[in-house]
């Protein structure tokens, strides 16, 4: 078994990784998420855009792991933001290499590297890494927990099929539905924000971080349309949105929901199941026969009921692990006080 990374220079070559990595590193996420839900779940196009915006340092904070010329592990720190608290963590080894105490490696890698990072954070906050896996994956799920790392909140998979005909209910005439300019991202952001304040374990950012995290995250999106990104305003007022795509990593007919907000003020008025349906509907339009969304699972806006209301079920478990590096305040929101 091996326990450090210089074994693994022993048998195996390690490198950072390069933009022109992004199929090898696509396909090796695949083949992983093959063994276990069956489906592809990543594109190229969503790691290179996420190199792309400099918000990781490819050469400390990406790491491959090749026998020959087949990559067979990859490890990387992502989502590294201020105020530098929280980092997320990602390792994947091909099932062919797995229980040879690669994956004990590369965790105790990245956490390495996630402390490092967050000395840029103020002394008295709490730090903490993240994972998110599938609840199927019980192997990895162990691994983690034998590191420190404890479950903390769980998400799921919704999916539903798009029927012949989809009804859009009505909402006050002083309520429309738009599509959104690009020049108003911007202000897309800052609805996302506000709203997302109410969001399990969200912590804000820096404008200009967030702005650019928003931008790649959605923009830079390898199945970016902005003929699906929608907007509900009432006297020029943003009140709501939701972000779509027709296509996904799992098929080119199977659509997917990005992103859904409503400010708080204005839930429970119907205003978020209009947008879904309204996003269904040009969904469909551009031939796409499924529609899949995630959300925590105990959401504390009823995100849940509102997705099975308009027929979606759930298919995929997904659990959230963390480690606490270091005591201290948490600035995650936990409640809606």
């Amino acid at each position: 078994m091996y326990q450090t990374l210089e074994d693994l220079k022993n048998d195996f070559q390690l490198r950072s990784a390069r933009m022109d990595d992004a199929k090898a590193v696509a396909d090796l996420f695949n083949r992983c998420s093959q063994e276990i839900i069956k489906k592809d779940e990543f594109e190229s196009g969503e790691l290179s855009a996420g190199w792309e915006t400099g918000s990781l340092d490819m050469e400390k904070d990406t790491l491959m792991v090749f026998d020959q010329e087949n990559l067979i592990a990859y490890a990387d720190v992502w989502g590294i933001l201020p105020p530098y608290v929280r980092v997320n963590t990602w390792i994947r080894v091909h099932p062919d290499y797995k229980n040879r105490g690669i994956g004990w490696v590369l965790n105790h890698w990245v956490e390495g590297r996630a402390n490092e990072i967050m000395q840029k954070a103020d002394e008295n906050l709490q730090l903490f890494t993240v994972s998110y896996m599938n609840i199927k994956d019980q192997a990895s799920v162990q691994l983690l927990t034998d590191m420190g790392a404890k479950p903390v909140r769980f998400s799921w998979v919704m999916e539903g099929v798009l029927l012949d005909i989809i009804s859009v209910d009505s909402l006050p005439e002083h309520i429309t539905i738009r599509n959104v300019e690009p020049e108003e991202n911007k202000k897309l952001y800052l609805l996302k924000e506000e709203a997302f304040e109410d969001h399990w374990g969200h912590i804000g950012t820096t404008e200009e971080e967030g702005i650019k995290e928003f931008e790649t995250e959605h923009v830079q999106d390898p199945n970016y349309d902005p003929e699906l990104w929608l907007v509900a305003e009432t006297d020029g007022e943003f009140i709501g949105m939701i972000l779509g795509t027709s296509s996904t990593p799992f098929g080119q007919d199977y659509g997917w929901v990005s992103l859904l907000a409503v400010k708080r003020e204005w839930r429970k008025k119907g205003i978020g199941k209009v947008l879904l349906q309204y996003l269904f509907k040009k969904i469909q339009e551009k031939s796409s026969v499924k529609v899949g969304l995630s959300v925590d699972s105990d959401s504390l806006t009823g995100a849940t009921h509102l997705y099975e209301s308009v027929g979606l079920q759930i298919i995929e478990q997904y659990v959230r692990m963390e480690k606490i590096l270091r005591d201290g305040v948490d600035l995650r929101i936990r409640s809606l006080e």
